[in-house]
């Protein structure tokens, strides 16, 4: 049935004349254009309809129910869904990047108002950011090897918002070095203050997770690290990362003596080639030790 343009105004104006009239006809809308590719799709891949699925998203700031055609086969996939659905990604990366940086629920709702066209609300900003947190929260909480030859902890400070205030604190990335050589980040920890107790929760989650056996622990001297980890992992080694254990030994040495020293230690440590073996490293450490021991 063909409908003139006067019927056509009058269907629109109908639908916006009611409550939420105009999420109805964005809906509307929506779905004869994803219906309308599910017919292109299936006269190009001989497939059959098979119904709808519920799916909802997020669109100008109101949360949208559509049914979502679907095939047989299930190989369909509405293109303005995959549209709707970047955009969706695209808005959620901006929150939780913009959070973390520090910024408040009004800056994000103002730069979204900028970018996408409408101010959004507190609860719409938690939606967005509900998928991210939900990753960080299986990440952080996946099953460990229950064996790794070390552990490479360093920290880094992000700005973090407690009630009305925002500060820099310090999150403790922890890199797992397993037998078979492979790195692999297994936890990042955040703490506003630093100390033992730090480290017994930090050990502790590792340990629940399935880490049993640690041979050893290469951090930048972090305060009662030492102690905890003895307690929660039987023969382990703590030792200073290379850049550390530079400036506590460059620091015992007279100034006239630093560049031919310095220069010296960087060999010692250098892993600029592949061809020697850790072996040589102990020789060459055994060297360096016995040419300055004779001063110092």
């Amino acid at each position: 049935m063909d409908l003139t343009q006067v019927q056509i105004k009058e269907i629109i104006s109908n639908c916006l004349s009611g409550k939420d009239g105009l999420n109805k006809l964005v809906t509307l809308i929506m779905e004869i254009i994803m219906e309308g590719e599910r017919t292109i799709y299936l006269d190009e891949h001989r497939d059959y309809g098979n119904g709808f699925r519920p799916r909802k998203i997020l669109y100008e700031g109101n949360m949208l129910e559509l049914r979502v055609p679907r095939t047989r086969v299930r190989g369909f996939m509405p293109v303005l869904l995959g549209i709707l659905k970047d955009q969706e990604e695209e808005m959620a990366r901006l929150c939780s990047l913009m959070y973390s940086q520090g910024s408040t629920m009004q800056d994000i709702s103002k730069c979204f108002e900028l970018l996408y066209g409408k101010e959004m609300s507190t609860s719409s900003i938690n939606r967005l950011s509900i998928g991210t947190r939900s990753r960080v929260e299986a990440f952080m909480s996946r099953k460990l090897p229950c064996r790794l030859e070390a552990l490479i902890i360093d920290a880094t400070f992000i700005p973090v918002r407690r009630g009305g205030s925002c500060t820099k604190e310090a999150f403790f990335v922890a890199m797992g070095l397993s037998e078979e050589g492979r790195r692999e980040i297994v936890g990042i920890y955040n703490n506003p203050t630093e100390g033992s107790h730090i480290w017994r929760s930090f050990f502790s989650d590792l340990k629940a997770r399935g880490l049993k056996e640690l041979k050893l622990i290469v951090s930048d001297g972090l305060c009662g690290i030492e102690e905890v980890a003895s307690e929660c992992f039987k023969g382990v080694s703590v030792q200073l990362c290379t850049v550390h254990k530079k400036r506590e030994l460059q620091a015992k040495v007279r100034p006239r003596d630093k560049a031919l020293f310095s220069s010296e230690l960087k060999e010692v440590f250098s892993t600029e080639s592949s061809i020697r073996s850790s072996r040589e490293g102990v020789e060459r450490m055994k060297a360096f030790c016995a040419r300055w021991g004779r001063s110092y």
